[in-house]
Formats: C-alpha cells, structure tokens, sequence
C-alpha cells in the first residue's frame, strides 16, 4: 500500500483542516525563530560592544617601579609581552592592538568632568571605528591632530558644541601635573548597560602629553578568534611571561569586580620591589559578571518562551487533530471494515501529521527570515529608545543560527507526530460497528 499517496490525496483534500494545522505549526515556528534570534543578537550585541570598547577579549597592562619607589604605568619588556603572546597558537588570535589610557578632568569654561582618555591608532582599530555610535558630530576630522571623541556623557556634562576645544587636566606617567587642548569632532553614545564610558583620542597624541614615546604604549588588547578561550590564552601568556623571568603581581582574592580590578594608575604603594615591567593581565570575563546575569535572565526568559510556544503549538495541534478525528471517524471505520489493521491506520494518519509539518515548517522559516528583514530595516534612533543594546548601526539585529532552525524543524515534527498520535489512537478504540454508526 502506497502510505505516501493516499496521506498526501488526503492532506490535499481536507484542505481547510490542513490550512489551519499549517498555519498552527508555521505562526510557532516563526515566533520561536524570532525570539531566539532577537536574544541571540542582543548577545552578540553586548559581546561586540564590550569587545569593541575595550579593544578586545584580554587586556595587558605594565606598571613600573621607579627608583624612588613610585609606580608608573609603562611597558618597556616589549620583547618578554611579545615572545609570551607569540607563544599561543597564531589561530586563538585574530588581532591585538596598543593603547595608552590616562585619568583625569575634562574642563570647559566652569564645567568639569572626571573622565579617562583611551588612545587608540584609528587606522588599526577599524572595529572600533564602526561599532562607535555617534549621535552627533562624525568621525570625518578623526586624523587631524588633537581631535577627540567624547562620550555622551562628559558632552552634556560640559555643555559643549562640536568644534568646542576642552582643556584636559591631567598627570604624566612620571607624576607631573600637565594640561593638553583637544578638538571635539564628535559625541558617542554611553553605553550604561555595561558601564563603559570613554572618550577616545590619537595614540599618538596621548603618548606626546603623557611623556611616552610615539611608538610606547600602556597596555595591549588582544582580539580572539573564539571568545570561549580567553582562560586558556591568559593562562599560556601569563605561563610564558613567568617562564620568559617576567613579573605578574601578586593575586588578590579579594579583588573582582571592575573598579578593584583596574590598575591604580598613580598609586604610590609599594608591596613588593621588582625590575623591568610588572604584568596585569585580565579578559572579558572580568568585566561582564553583571552583564552576563543580565544575559543570564534573558536566556531564561526566552527558554521559558521557547517552551510556552511549544506548548501552545502542541495542544493547538492537538486539538485540531482531535476535530479531524471526530469527523473523519465513518472514514477509519470503513478503512478498518475493508480489512485495514489498527497499526496501518496509525501509520497514515501519522503520516499525514508529518507532511503537514513539512508544509507548515518551511513557511514559519521564510516567514521568521521574512519579519526578521523587514524589521531590521526600519531605522531606529538611539536617543529615543532606552533598547540601543539590541540595535546594530541604528537597526535591530537578527541573526539567524542554521542549526538551531534545523533543532526547531526536527522539533516541531516530533511534536506533530506526538499531536496526531493521541486522537488517533483515542478514535482506535471504539469498535469498528461503532465508528461505522
């Protein structure tokens, strides 16, 4: 016996049931898709904006210790750092790039605003370039000397216009007090959720006001290829700096989170004496504990939704098939009185379940990729949405993961198979004379 044909001959036929069982599986299908994609996007979103802001996945600082006992931030054993980071595997490592930071006050007329300065070489840090979200002024002007990039929120802080020269009051790596003037060309959006806030500058012109040379630096960031290995290339760095006769400090449980974490940049107290450069080495972990409950909550919450649809797309199914049974029970009675076994009857019928899942996937697929587009289309302006996270250049992003539509596909037609399977084998109970009645 053709199964094939005559459940395809019946799908065909029962075409309002069908419809409405198609539709059923493709509305849940689609919706799943969404709601992972969307939290998968705000994921990638908060990873890249992390990343981004601080160069990459693991940051290496140096501190020196004068003669005079005094702690400055500077990293003269290039040769150990760079011998330690050649030591991993060349494919963990996709870039790295060297900044210079400094703290200090931004002022402008009677204003003030505590702030740091990153010094980035623009024409390496590209990613950069593209994930910083200007609300005002742009990146035109950024390779003229002196010119800075604020943050959003020193900008209002300061009260200042685009074109307006800040005075930035500052120390040098050696201790002095020293002032520089900067030109803002343009204002980047704070990110508050992960409570980064920086206000970048050339390198170059950074290393001239704090006394480094043009090709010195304070830190290095590096940028993995798999994020998943950051405790494995810290520990092979910090193993080979060691091996190499560098110096790490000396661990401080106590210190975890981010404020205790970052480097004192003009502390004066002295635990321990050493030569050369002293190592601090720290990855994206430590600085995402918050953000990584909050991604934490949101995974829940879209499980939770995952398995709600799931749920409301099975006892939609379920009861629809149990409506087509009801109607279609003198049908399986003349089947059965023709001399068809119970199992042969399960099987079309299970059959049938599965070529409507097939029909109702693809749709739920290319209705999910379909909204997703349309919705990623539509401009959204960051200063009107307290959801800017979720945005990539000023869109919703919805990336779209093959395996786990696959999972869905896989999933939904087991759920068919489930929903077709207990009406059936409720309407296989009554007697043949019964269901001929």
């Amino acid at each position: 016996m053709n199964y094939y044909k005559i459940a395809n001959r019946n799908v065909k036929r029962q075409k309002k049931q069908s419809n409405m069982l198609t539709f059923a599986i493709a509305f849940g299908t689609m919706i799943i898709i969404l709601v992972q994609s969307l939290t998968s996007g705000l994921m990638i979103n908060i990873e890249n904006g992390i990343t981004s802001s601080l160069g990459g996945h693991i940051y290496i600082s140096g501190e020196e210790q004068l003669e005079s006992g005094k702690i400055v931030d500077k990293i003269t054993d290039t040769d150990i750092l760079e011998a330690a980071i050649d030591s991993v595997d060349d494919t963990l490592i996709s870039d790295y790039q060297k900044r210079t930071n400094s703290n200090g006050t931004l002022i402008f007329h009677s204003s003030i605003s505590n702030g740091s300065l990153v010094g980035v070489d623009w024409n390496k840090e590209v990613d950069l370039v593209n994930d910083l979200k200007i609300v005002e002024g742009s990146l035109d002007k950024i390779s003229e000397e002196n010119s800075i990039v604020l943050s959003e929120e020193a900008f209002e802080d300061l009260g200042l216009n685009i074109g307006d020269e800040v005075i930035y009051s500052f120390q040098t790596v050696s201790g002095q007090e020293n002032v520089a003037y900067f030109d803002v060309i343009a204002v980047t959006e704070s990110n508050s959720l992960i409570g980064l806030s920086s206000n970048y500058v050339s390198i170059v012109d950074l290393n001239e006001a704090v006394g480094l040379e043009a090709n010195e630096y304070q830190s290095i960031t590096l940028e993995l290829t798999d994020a998943n290995s950051v405790n494995l290339v810290q520990q092979t760095i910090e193993d080979s700096i060691v091996a190499l006769g560098g110096t790490l400090p000396v661990e401080d449980e106590e210190s975890s989170d981010l404020a205790t974490m970052r480097m004192s940049m003009f502390s004066t107290d002295v635990e321990e004496d050493w030569e050369g450069t002293r190592f601090d080495i720290s990855n994206i972990n430590d600085y995402t504990s918050a953000v990584l409950q909050i991604i934490n909550i949101i995974n829940v919450i879209a499980y939770v939704i995952f398995f709600i649809m799931l749920l409301i797309t099975m006892i939609g199914l379920i009861n629809t098939f149990r409506l087509i049974m009801n109607e279609r029970v003198l049908e399986i009675g003349t089947m059965r009185a023709m001399g068809m076994q119970k199992k042969s009857v399960k099987k079309l019928f299970n059959l049938e379940g599965v070529l409507i899942a097939l029909r109702g996937v693809p749709y739920g697929i290319i209705g999910a990729f379909g909204l997703g587009a349309i919705v990623s289309l539509i401009p959204i302006n960051p200063e009107q949405t307290a959801m800017s996270i979720l945005l990539r250049n000023n869109h919703v992003y919805f990336p779209i993961n093959i395996g786990f539509i696959l999972f869905v596909a896989i999933l939904v037609i087991i759920i068919s198979l489930f929903a077709v399977s207990r009406p059936v084998k409720s309407a296989l109970k009554k007697s043949v004379a019964e269901e001929l009645r």
